[in-house]
């Protein structure tokens, strides 16, 4: 795994920023989701601490292999698989010229066992027709790619990714993946995934491709909460009507959501109470100095929540605990809230251990 630091992180938490330094760094932005997409995944898969490595899917990587990889200015891994190209091709051209010999006696002998001249005489000889039709076929095939390249858009071309998408786009079941595709019902405010394989691993799940946010987090870890306030007491302080009006406006809602106990201290509201009477509140630090009101209504990945995550040191952020991976075994059925219209719904993409699946509308049912 590649670790990362807390400004990478930054950007990786941030959908919409980790878009932006992609269409900076790409300089083809109809690749900006394509790449987004692969960088969470292999965030994903690194547990949120750094990239790990995860099998996706590029047709130009298939084609053209090095080739692909110093178009992306990816030169130093491209020259070993430039070396092992060769060195494969040429093992290749070895091993047929030590045993070419010996594959054409071995079916000499498998004829001559059935002790028939005739048969020997039918069955030998020479069919240069058909390898001299394999050579002219072979070459259109390479000919017809290289034609794509030089004639289409090059390397910035869509057309391979396309291929992929529609595909893809035909079946929830992705071609490349390793377990059979969980079942997808939506209902009002929630998607509920049915599991069909022995075991699968939901690693993140996007709707709308990032346009309808998703439920992602399980408010505050109270015994993580608990934790940061013993460590850190400076921070246990009397609210303000300015904190109180910030809060309302923020993601917050007065209403019950979880139970806060920190020496029989509780919480109603959508933050921690840091007394029994209420009168004090726990705030969190930030990466810039300041203390922030610790919100316990955090649940959906959306820009609100993740520019207050990405501002907290640490330690602060670290009491936040994400639903992901979500495992499900066969026929178990797990529950994930969204908040946009059901009836808006048009593509759900599940990243799971087995590879990632995509459902278009007509792939999921109506749960009532």
């Amino acid at each position: 795994m590649i670790n990362m630091s807390d400004y990478a992180k930054s950007v990786f938490n941030d959908p919409k920023l980790l878009r932006d330094k992609l269409k900076i760094y790409l300089k083809t932005p109809e690749k900006v989701e394509i790449y987004a997409a692969a960088c969470e995944k292999f965030y994903l898969n690194g547990g949120k601490n750094g990239l790990k490595r995860a099998i996706t899917w590029s047709w130009w990587g298939f084609f053209f292999t090095y080739g692909f990889l110093i178009n992306r200015k990816n030169y130093a891994i491209s020259i070993f698989y430039f070396i092992f190209l060769i060195i494969a091709s040429v093992l290749t051209m070895i091993c047929c010229g030590m045993y070419a010999k010996w594959h054409v006696c071995k079916r000499f002998l498998e004829i001559l066992e059935m002790k028939d001249d005739d048969v020997l005489m039918a069955k030998g000889g020479k069919n240069t027709a058909v390898a001299f039709i394999s050579l002219i076929i072979g070459g259109l095939i390479s000919s017809f790619i290289g034609s794509m390249m030089l004639l289409g858009d090059g390397f910035n071309s869509n057309k391979f990714d396309e291929l992929n998408s529609n595909f893809n786009s035909n079946s929830s079941m992705n071609f490349f993946t390793s377990i059979e595709a969980p079942e997808i019902e939506i209902g009002q405010g929630n998607i509920f995934i049915i599991g069909k394989d022995d075991y699968t691993e939901i690693l993140d799940i996007v709707v709308n491709r990032g346009n309808c946010p998703v439920q992602k987090y399980a408010g505050g870890n109270m015994e993580k909460v608990k934790a940061y306030a013993v460590n850190h007491r400076e921070n246990i302080k009397p609210i303000t009507e300015d904190d109180m009006m910030a809060l309302q406006s923020s993601v917050a809602t007065p209403m019950e959501v979880f139970t806060y106990t920190l020496a029989g201290m509780g919480t109603s509201f959508a933050f921690f109470y840091g007394d029994a009477d209420r009168n004090t509140v726990l705030y969190f630090d930030t990466k810039d100095g300041r203390k922030v009101l610790g919100e316990n209504f955090v649940f959906f990945d959306n820009e609100v929540t993740n520019k207050y995550l990405n501002s907290l040191v640490d330690e602060a952020r670290n009491v936040y605990d994400s639903i992901f991976p979500l495992g499900i075994k066969f026929g178990e059925r797990a529950q994930i809230s969204i908040d946009c219209d059901y009836s808006t719904i048009k593509e759900i993409t599940l990243k799971t251990n087995g590879g990632d699946f995509k459902y278009n509308d007509f792939d999921f049912n109506i749960a009532f």
